[in-house]
């Protein structure tokens, strides 16, 4: 049966997820502000900014306000722009039946004053589930290059949500024969990894600048994965990292330089300024972990490492022998 879909941010994994599902038969709604693009996009099914080759699915329809008669919302924007945009849709009058499927990744540092979490560190899962109580809730998070989906390369991804329903009504939707997903109810372990990932490319990029090796990235993903189970005990949250939202989505971020935060990392080992106008996840979630750790007397090397080096605390010429003192 079609369903009716609104996908909110018309960026890489917004167009890639809509465009995949338009092409499962659902009726998509694309929001993007620009009022220029949605009549590119309606006209000629191609969104300028992004994927412009490719032609997408008939079954999307751009538009530029949320829609409420809607099955699904689903949530593909930046993460510094989630908490407004949520407090955007709790004034649309959704239908309890919809179900909002957040494909944005990561944490955040609480500046907002309706979060009940006094730490300073928050997950977007609490904050959903504070503010729209009467709804379903999901994250999608795997080892998804949006660029990759787009051209129906084969991609496996994991739903984390509390209801099992949930997450059948969401693979319905979404699986066909190149797309596959798995179930996970360790909400915050997903959104932890999807953040801490970040940090651990920015680590392998440095690596890679600095020519020490797949047996040194190996190490920093092994020190690095240790660093995500002790913060998990700290939190005492549900720790499941074998799952394409854990392994997979590491694997695919700390092995391609596709990944901006890999970039980052192999910049910094050539002592290159980071770009104010690029949005490196790591970068901002180094300095949150680190910061956070430290409130928690909980000793995270590897985090602590990254954060200082992206702060400028350790000369380029030590950086080889601090890495290899963390990960060794």
């Amino acid at each position: 049966m079609t369903k009716k879909i609104l996908v909110i941010g018309s960026g890489a994994w917004g167009t890639a997820i809509a465009n995949h599902l338009g092409n499962n038969n659902n009726q998509v709604f694309l929001y993007t502000r620009q009022s220029d693009y949605v009549k590119h996009i309606n006209d000629t099914h191609r969104n300028p900014k992004i994927f412009s080759q490719h032609v997408l699915s008939k079954n999307i329809i751009a538009v530029n306000e949320y829609l409420n008669d809607v099955d699904f919302v689903f949530l593909a924007i930046p993460s510094d722009s989630m908490l407004n945009v949520l407090d955007q849709l709790r004034k649309i009058k959704f239908t309890t039946k919809t179900i909002f499927v957040n494909c944005t990744k990561g944490i955040y540092e609480v500046n907002h004053n309706k979060s009940k979490n006094k730490n300073n560190l928050c997950f977007f899962s609490d904050y959903f589930l504070e503010q729209f109580c009467n709804f379903h809730f999901a994250i999608l998070c795997g080892p998804n290059f949006a660029a990759e989906v787009i051209e129906k390369i084969p991609t496996v991804t994991t739903i984390g949500c509390i209801s099992f329903q949930t997450y059948l009504a969401i693979k319905d939707i979404i699986e066909n024969n190149f797309f596959k997903t798995y179930y996970s109810s360790a909400i915050k372990c997903i959104e932890l990894s999807g953040s801490i990932k970040n940090i651990l490319a920015i680590g392998c990029g440095l690596i890679h600048g600095l020519g020490l090796g797949i047996n040194a990235k190996s190490a920093l993903l092994i020190k690095g994965i240790e660093e995500i189970k002790s913060l998990c005990k700290a939190l005492q949250i549900q720790e499941d990292l074998t799952t394409p939202a854990g392994f997979g989505d590491i694997f695919l971020t700390c092995s391609s330089e596709k990944s901006r935060n890999y970039s980052l990392g192999i910049s910094l080992s050539k002592a290159q300024e980071i770009p104010s106008n690029v949005n490196f996840e790591g970068q901002k979630a180094a300095l949150l972990i680190n910061d956070f750790a430290k409130k928690l007397n909980l000793k995270l090397d590897l985090c602590e490492l990254i954060a200082k080096i992206i702060n400028k605390q350790i000369s380029i010429d030590n950086y080889q022998q601090e890495i290899t003192k963390v990960i060794v």
